[in-house]
C-alpha cells in the first residue's frame, strides 16, 4: 500500500491496480463456499496420558464409529484411512493407509486405524495425550466405477453398519452396538 502505483505497476505489471484493491480488502466477487467434505473426522484428548494399548484400542473403536456413521450421513465411502496420535510431548505423529476400494464400513475403517496404531505407529509404549481416526480421498457410490468382482463381505458390513446407524437414530445411539461394549465413554 506504501509502494506508489508507478513502481507496483513496473513490478506486476498491469495487474497492479486489482492487486493494490485486493489488499485494501476491496473484492466485488461473491464468496463461493463449498459444502463437499474432503475429510471426515474424529478426535479426542485425554485428561492424563494413556499408555495402555488396549484402552487406546477402545478410543479408536469409538472414533471409528463416529467416522463410519458421519461418511455413511454424508453418503460417502473413503478411500483412505488417516491415524492421529499425540504424545505426551506434543509430538504429533500421523500414519495413513490407502484402501484398494473406498469403503464406508464402520468395521473396515476400524481395523485399519488398529493397523496402523499397532504396525506403523512406532510409539514404544510411550503414552499419548490425543488419538484421532479420519477419512480422506472421498467419493459418492454413485460416481464409482463398479467392481467386477464386488467384495460381499464389505457390502454385508456397510449394510449392518447402515441398518446400526437407523435403529441407534430411532431408539438412541447406546441402544445397540456391534461386538462387545468396551468404549470409553460408557
Amino acid at each position: 500500500l506504501r509502494c506508489p502505483q508507478t513502481q507496483l505497476e513496473a513490478i506486476v505489471g498491469s495487474h497492479a491496480r486489482k492487486l493494490r484493491e485486493l489488499a485494501q480488502g476491496n473484492d466485488d466477487r461473491p464468496v463461493v463456499v463449498s459444502d463437499e467434505s474432503k475429510s471426515i473426522g474424529a478426535e479426542t484428548t485425554f485428561a492424563e496420558d494413556i499408555g495402555e494399548a488396549e484402552l487406546l484400542h477402545d478410543h479408536i473403536r469409538t472414533l471409528s464409529e463416529r467416522v463410519g456413521k458421519r461418511l455413511r450421513a454424508e453418503g460417502y465411502r473413503a478411500h483412505t484411512i488417516h491415524l492421529k496420535a499425540r504424545h505426551a510431548d506434543f509430538t504429533t505423529v500421523t500414519r495413513a493407509l490407502t484402501l484398494p476400494s473406498a469403503t464406508a464400513s464402520t468395521q473396515a475403517i476400524e481395523e485399519t486405524a488398529r493397523e496402523l496404531f499397532d504396525t506403523r505407529l512406532d510409539r514404544g509404549g510411550r503414552a499419548l495425550r490425543l488419538v484421532g481416526v479420519s477419512v480422506s480421498h472421498l467419493v459418492r457410490p454413485a460416481h464409482e466405477q463398479p467392481e467386477l468382482f464386488p467384495d460381499t463381505k464389505e457390502e454385508t458390513r456397510e449394510k449392518m453398519d447402515h441398518l446400526l446407524d437407523n435403529l441407534q437414530e430411532r431408539f438412541g445411539s447406546g441402544s445397540i452396538w456391534r461386538g462387545p461394549r468396551k468404549s470409553p465413554t460408557d
